[in-house]
């Protein structure tokens, strides 16, 4: 097996490798990839370990993914990661996804799959605060379409009403 000195771990190659490697494969080079872990610096290759870590049991790293998360430092692996988190901690998933939500980014339709469990009045909340801040019409568009998936349909509809109005208005 490839040692922990080796070169491998601080290569890029690392974590694209480990990324595909079986479970049980994973599971028997941890004690190596644990060992070699801190030399393997912050990025996409470090964050590919760490996810193939967590998947074969590690959850000792779900804090630094987090961290990564809401750093936004994942990129594109955050597609694999928010599965992942959302199965040992669902209630920070939903609250990471709703706080892109909050903050007007462009949030990818399904993860707001990890954020149905919020409740409708929190939902209904968030929405009529959007609405009171019309500063940013681009955020406030990405908030509300982001909304209306988790909201009631009423509240939806309502809220899909304003921003009409105001796309006449422009």
């Amino acid at each position: 097996l490839i040692g922990t000195e080796s070169e491998f771990w601080t290569a890029p190659e690392a974590g694209r490798a480990i990324r595909w490697l079986p479970k049980d494969l994973v599971l028997t080079l941890r004690p190596s990839v644990l060992a070699a872990l801190p030399r393997v610096p912050p990025g996409p290759d470090r964050w590919a370990i760490l996810i193939a870590l967590v998947r074969s049991g590690a959850t000792e790293f779900t804090a630094e993914l987090k961290a990564a998360c809401e750093q936004g430092e994942l990129g594109d692996a955050a597609n694999e990661v928010l599965p992942i988190l959302s199965m040992s901690d669902p209630a920070w998933t939903a609250e990471w996804v709703l706080q892109l939500v909050r903050r007007g980014e462009d949030v990818k339709e399904d993860w707001l799959e990890f954020a149905t469990n919020i409740p409708a009045e929190r939902i209904a909340s968030l929405i009529s605060m959007s609405l009171s801040d019309r500063s940013d019409l681009h955020r406030l568009r990405a908030r509300l379409r982001a909304l209306r998936r988790l909201a009631p349909a009423e509240t939806a509809q309502a809220a899909m009403a304003v921003l009409r109005e105001e796309d006449q208005a422009l």
